[in-house]
């Protein structure tokens, strides 16, 4: 952190020690001693009931900062949701509890291969076209459909 946040940021956490101790004196320092100044931050930061609290703090005083996000997070920031970074994506064939899940969407869009997000095959719906390019003839592949059907998944 540069001298000016280096002389605020301390004093936020009650540990006005920091801004004159030549251990935390300036980055190069802090750097070495990152193993103590890394407990004292998180343990400062433990004690608000919401991060939300200490990030509404921390841009109060200019101290830059940002919030690691949780799946939660992403899936109700309206950046990412107004950018389709992500998406209601289609589930796949022979779900029926639900029709749609939260997915990360295609980020790179060109214009001859835009990319898409569809639904999947169900489980073994391809199995003939994808085992016949190995050799299998329609009759292997029905042998082997029906001893998966009949096996008991632990």
């Amino acid at each position: 952190m540069k001298k000016k946040l280096m002389s605020i940021f301390p004093g936020l956490m009650g540990r006005e020690d920091m801004i004159t101790d030549p251990r935390y004196i300036d980055n190069y320092v802090r750097t070495e001693n990152q193993k103590e100044v890394i407990p004292v931050i998180e343990n400062w930061l433990k004690s608000f009931d919401a991060i939300e609290d200490a990030i509404a703090l921390l841009d109060k005083e200019g101290i830059p900062n940002a919030k690691v996000y949780e799946l939660e997070d992403i899936a109700k920031d309206h950046h990412a949701l107004e950018n389709e970074w992500i998406i209601e994506a289609p589930v796949e064939k022979g779900i029926a509890s639900k029709s749609t899940y939260l997915a990360r969407n295609v980020i790179a869009a060109f214009s001859e291969a835009p990319g898409k997000i569809k639904k999947g095959p169900a489980l073994g719906e391809d199995n003939y076209e994808v085992l016949m390019q190995y050799g299998l003839s329609k009759e292997e592949i029905d042998e082997l459909q029906a001893e998966w059907s009949t096996r008991q998944i632990r």
